[in-house]
């Protein structure tokens, strides 16, 4: 991470007075609650992002040469790897 101290002003609202209270229980600071949650809701959007674009690949792959499986091969495959002789994934087709 890129050690950078610039400042940003965020208005926390009614939510400051809660993030002191916990900050106080939990031996912390309001700080380090604040950025801990901007961390982690950063690494979220960067995975929702890069599922995103992984979903518009496969569907683009889709539309050009019509691979698929159906649900209902999708759901047996499933449902045979919970039992003693799991399936094999089935194969795309058209």
């Amino acid at each position: 991470m890129i050690a950078n101290q610039e400042v940003t002003s965020v208005k926390l609202g009614y939510r400051k007075a809660i993030l002191q209270e916990l900050a106080q229980d939990l031996g912390g600071s309001v700080h380090s609650i604040v950025i801990d949650a901007v961390d982690k809701h950063i690494e979220h959007l960067k995975s929702k992002q890069a599922y995103d674009r992984q979903a518009m690949k496969a569907y683009k792959n889709f539309q050009e040469t019509g691979l698929h499986i159906t649900f209902n091969e999708f759901k047996d495959w499933v449902d045979s790897l919970e039992t003693d002789e799991p399936k094999d994934m089935p194969q795309c087709h058209k």
